[in-house]
């Protein structure tokens, strides 16, 4: 059966199946890393989601409702998976002993993806399926909502190069956060002088969220802020 189309929209996800039928597979090599989460029946002590980092990678603590929060723990190491990762953050396991778990370990993976393109003729890829950052930015859905307007508005012009470069503006940020971030998690030396830097001067840390969520320029943080922060780290390190 054949079905016509004017527009065809890619939207299923990182193993998108409409992006290899297009043949926008093709990209700069891909960074995974692995996430597996369990629920447990536990009043949030906090009702923020919490990041804690580790030596192998950050858990993620999100309330859920009045007695259940979400465990997640993101690691390069695909074997963590077989083990116990509270073992790496006693701060959290002390938390939990004795709660129930609500649900059997469930596994993921985060991708970093760079496509060289995301459109073809009249096909264009959305969301995960035309690339991603990696979890650790929380950008996922924030990119897809930014992506969705602009191919909106690519529709509307009728021309689907609108959408090719403004998907490519729109993924510059994040990827480079991401690498700054994944950096971290690669050397330890660099997430404890960082996070140091950030404890000692809390400014530090609004002024990099502002970047993180495009409020400043990076060229502007860097012109600004860059010789500052540098300095702090460098200090930090001879502590």
């Amino acid at each position: 059966m054949k079905v016509g189309f004017r527009w065809l929209v890619g939207a299923d996800g990182q193993s998108s199946s409409l992006r290899k039928w297009a043949g926008l597979e093709k990209g700069r090599k891909q960074r995974l890393r692995f996430g597996f989460c369990r629920h447990y029946n536990v009043a949030p002590w906090s009702e923020y989601v919490e990041v804690h980092w580790g030596p192998l990678g950050q858990v993620y603590v999100t309330p859920v409702a009045a007695k259940n929060i979400s465990v997640a723990f993101i690691t390069r190491e695909p074997r963590m998976g077989r083990q116990d990762f509270l073992d790496y953050f006693p701060a959290i396991a002390q938390r939990l002993k004795g709660a129930q778990e609500l649900s059997r370990g469930l596994g993921a993976v985060s991708a970093t993806r760079k496509l060289r393109r995301v459109t073809d003729g009249p096909v264009a890829l959305i969301g995960d399926a035309s690339g991603s950052v990696d979890v650790i930015t929380g950008e996922g859905l924030a990119v897809s909502f930014r992506q969705a307007i602009a191919l909106a508005e690519a529709i509307e012009k009728n021309d689907l190069k609108y959408y090719e470069k403004a998907h490519k503006d729109i993924g510059k940020l994040p990827h480079k956060m991401g690498k700054l971030m994944l950096a971290m998690d690669r050397w330890s030396w660099l997430e404890h002088r960082a996070m140091s830097t950030l404890a000692a001067q809390p400014a530090f840390f609004n002024q990099l969220l502002s970047l993180h969520i495009g409020a400043e320029s990076l060229f502007q943080f860097v012109l600004n802020r860059g010789p500052s922060l540098a300095w702090s780290l460098l200090r930090e390190s001879l502590h």
